[in-house]
């Protein structure tokens, strides 16, 4: 009953919230006279069904979330810049050469075309593991899958979301990353309103074998690449912050386990996630390193650092992470990050309650998802 309640009382603070009929966000979070604002983007990430909840639809995504989110980013007022989607938009995994991934990647695409306002958006998706990785049963792990490669160039570019894209790594040019595909597209960097963001392929297919699966490693990242796109920005005059992005985190949020955030590969041969930390940390300018995977949304410093977050913006749609307990209950949602003039950082979370059972996660009905409801904007710099 109390759960009801609350729907009922989002819905109508939703309402309130809105400045036109379809119930779109209109509202900036923290509000109030301040510093003028410089540049604001978006993050989501993680909107595929569960393996059992796959068949719903073609996309293998969960369409009513992704409805409203779309609706509430395109109703946001300042709208954001640009839309940073953070992996897992579709379920895939396959063991296959592609076929999977091209056929739900094109049904997501024409259901987020659908979707009214979508089109004013710039949206920038960016590989996860459901994206780049099979599943091998008999091996009972998941490992890069190298088709995934082409089929992830073709949907970018005909679908014009590689604008961004084209100045990351390569194996002759960046041998200490012992990378196998030219990774371009997969990682890469680009500059916005003096805002630096590094896109990381955290499954990038790599010519190390893992001993326990004999397959390449999951969760690789081209380390040094990195590292040298972030010691460039740091030094450019024109960079005034520095956002590191990717699909896997870096730590496993406190109240979950490794096994459960399954974070970039961080052994003692490999101290892949570690090394990433560091350099962000010895670079004044890195405000958070973004990411999902982990379904549910997170803030935390990375191991103690001064200055440096980590965010988690994983709850656009898939099964929420059983272990995630938010005052606000069960939610999905997005964020938003604000540059202010002066420097100054802030985050806001953008909730919207779970149905409450019978109804399931990846349903409209009896109750359709509300607009998200801002928060309080949180200071990071």
């Amino acid at each position: 009953m109390l759960r009801k309640l609350l729907l009922v009382i989002v819905a109508a603070a939703a309402i309130a919230l809105s400045g036109c009929s379809s119930g779109g966000v209109t509202g900036a979070a923290g509000g109030g006279t301040g510093p003028a604002l410089v540049m604001k983007f978006a993050v989501m990430g993680d909107s595929s069904l569960g393996a059992p909840d796959a068949g719903q639809n073609a996309a293998t995504c969960n369409i009513p979330q992704l409805n409203r989110t779309v609706l509430d980013m395109a109703g946001l007022s300042p709208r954001a810049d640009l839309v940073l989607n953070l992996g897992d938009l579709v379920l895939n995994m396959a063991e296959d050469e592609g076929q999977a991934l091209s056929a739900q990647l094109n049904a997501w695409q024409a259901a987020f075309r659908s979707i009214g306002g979508s089109s004013s958006l710039n949206h920038v998706p960016i590989t996860g593991n459901h994206e780049s990785t099979a599943y091998a049963p008999a091996l009972g792990a998941a490992y890069p899958n190298p088709y995934t490669y082409a089929v992830w160039r073709t949907w970018i570019a005909s679908n014009h979301y590689d604008g961004y894209a084209g100045n990351g790594p390569t194996p002759a040019r960046d041998p200490q990353d012992f990378l196998v595909e030219d990774e371009r597209n997969f990682s890469y960097s680009f500059t916005v309103k003096g805002v630096c963001f590094i896109i990381v392929n955290t499954d990038t297919l790599t010519s190390i074998v893992d001993p326990a699966t004999s397959k390449p490693y999951a969760a690789w990242i081209p380390l040094h690449w990195v590292e040298g796109e972030l010691f460039q920005a740091q030094a450019s005059p024109s960079v005034s912050h520095i956002f590191v992005v990717g699909h896997r985190p870096l730590e496993a949020p406190s109240w979950t386990t490794p096994a459960g955030a399954t974070p970039v590969l961080d052994n003692a041969e490999y101290p892949l996630a570690t090394s990433l930390e560091n350099a962000m940390k010895a670079c004044s300018k890195v405000r958070a390193y973004l990411c999902s995977h982990v379904h549910a949304q997170d803030m935390t410093r990375l191991n103690g650092a001064p200055a440096v977050w980590q965010i988690v913006s994983g709850n656009a749609g898939a099964p929420l992470n059983s272990s995630w307990s938010p005052p606000v209950g069960p939610s999905f949602g997005f964020m938003t990050i604000s540059i202010y003039e002066g420097g100054g950082v802030r985050a806001a979370n953008y909730w919207r309650p779970a149905p409450v059972l019978p109804q399931l996660y990846y349903q409209d009905t009896p109750v359709p998802p509300p607009a998200a409801v801002p928060e309080a904007e949180i200071v990071i710099n």
